[in-house]
């Protein structure tokens, strides 16, 4: 009965908690994107692209452009997330909280019935799956000896979670692509850890929850079938898996609260036991995360598995084999240089073409993160990009005035107005001498 009434009240608790507000990231979309795009990216590195099935476009002068000059360059998400953060940073504190705040009134419906209805579906059969194990090592003629195993299970299965929830956290941080909108909300909370401060119990943890509804379903399912014998080796064990599964899916479900606890300077009563304990992350511990270069303590159940990876020189290790075998450099480098390898950074010294865009475009974002070996390297590879892109656009308008001049000259002073990005804020004329 006293664990039926815990239960209740840990469900009972979802249903006061305050509504949550919107993860930085989506925000950071809604303020500062582009109004004009030119289709997907479709790598996380491409500089330039063209676009084969674009529409010829009309100029001022209303003649028609030709096809080739419908080839503009495009962004990666990366680099266009550069350019929100820098004008994201300029707002104050304040602003930038009302923002978020308001964001999540107006889009999320944060506190809706159906997070609540499947975070209350899971802690039931969560309930299930521990009422049969209860039972299980009450009704053993050894309760003793089977609830030595069933006690040691759920800090395995705890210890495990804490891996899992590690692995996600670098696979998102540095490995999963920019279309997963997951990349850019963990990049974005990674410069403003604040963003997870005010959403809910429920509302934080729906996600997973609906994720693993299933299988909650099965292991409650399971407790409850079969044949049951007393006291045999099977009973035993299946009184260890349960205790095991269960704990494992309650820790994963509630990754993201152990994580959003963490950063809270006064967390719930309940979490300020735990952290003490040692059970769930601390603060002091995680905030070590969010400092540059962001490449290090990803475990955010209860922080565990840290020291190991830690010791293991595991993710610095992946970081590595990940490049060598893509070619593509970690999310974590571009956010932060300081954490390339020293032999990666000669590499690029000698191959200028190898250094993606968003590498400078993040270094001029946060010009104190480049290490000084790197800046000339950066901005020599920058002015090469942009010396090649220039020449090779103008060639193209140049063609296109052999037979209307003044149609090129606007459509050639339109696109650097778009792409200033790419051309500079000084316009470049397209002819050296007006011709006559």
């Amino acid at each position: 009965m006293v664990f039926r009434k815990i239960i209740l009240c840990l469900v009972l608790s979802s249903f006061i908690t305050p509504p949550a507000s919107a993860g930085c990231g989506d925000v950071l979309k809604r303020l500062f994107s582009r109004t004009k795009t030119n289709g997907q990216i479709d790598s996380a590195q491409s500089h330039i692209k063209s676009d084969e099935n674009s529409k010829t476009a009309d100029v001022a002068s209303g003649t028609k452009v030709h096809e080739a000059a419908d080839a503009l360059p495009k962004r990666t998400e990366l680099s266009r997330d550069a350019e929100a953060l820098r004008e994201f940073r300029k707002l104050d504190p304040e602003t930038r909280k009302q923002k978020i705040y308001d964001y999540a009134y107006k889009v999320l419906n944060p506190g809706n019935w159906y997070n609540r209805g499947v975070v209350l579906f899971n802690w039931a059969a969560a309930a299930v799956i521990g009422t049969r194990v209860v039972e299980e090592i009450h009704n053993s003629p050894h309760p003793v000896l089977m609830s030595i195993p069933v006690l040691l299970s759920p800090i395995v299965a705890h210890y495990a979670a804490d891996w899992g929830s590690a692995f996600y956290h670098k696979r998102t941080d540095s490995y999963s692509s920019e279309k997963d909108p997951l990349t850019t909300e963990f990049r974005h909370h990674h410069e403003f850890p604040d963003n997870l401060n005010h959403v809910s119990y429920t509302d934080n943890i729906a996600g997973a929850s609906k994720a693993l509804a299933l299988p909650f379903a099965a292991m409650a399912t399971a407790a409850v079938i079969g044949h049951y014998d007393p006291g045999s080796a099977l009973e035993a064990l299946k009184a260890t898996g349960l205790a095991f599964g269960g704990t494992f899916l309650l820790s994963t479900a509630h990754t993201n609260e152990f994580h959003r606890q963490a950063h809270l300077k006064n967390p719930n009563k309940f979490f300020q036991v735990m952290q003490k304990l040692g059970i769930t992350l601390q603060r002091e511990d995680h905030l070590a995360h969010h400092k540059p270069p962001f490449d290090d303590e990803y475990g955010v159940n209860s922080g565990w598995s840290n020291p190991m990876a830690k010791r293991l020189d595991l993710w610095k290790r992946l970081d590595k084999l990940f490049y060598k075998y893509t070619g593509k450099m970690p999310h974590n480098w571009i956010q932060d240089p300081r954490s390339i390898p020293p032999e990666v950074v000669e590499q690029l010294e000698k191959d200028l073409e190898s250094i993606p865009s968003d590498l400078w475009d993040y270094g001029e974002t946060f010009p104190a993160r480049v290490p000084p070996k790197l800046e000339p390297t950066l901005k020599k590879a920058k002015e090469n990009w942009r010396t090649v892109f220039i020449e090779t656009r103008r060639e193209i308008y140049l063609e296109m005035a052999k037979k209307d001049p003044e149609g090129a000259k606007l459509a050639w002073a339109e696109e650097q107005k778009e792409f200033k990005w790419a051309y500079g804020s000084e316009h470049i004329p397209l002819f050296e001498e007006e011709p006559k």
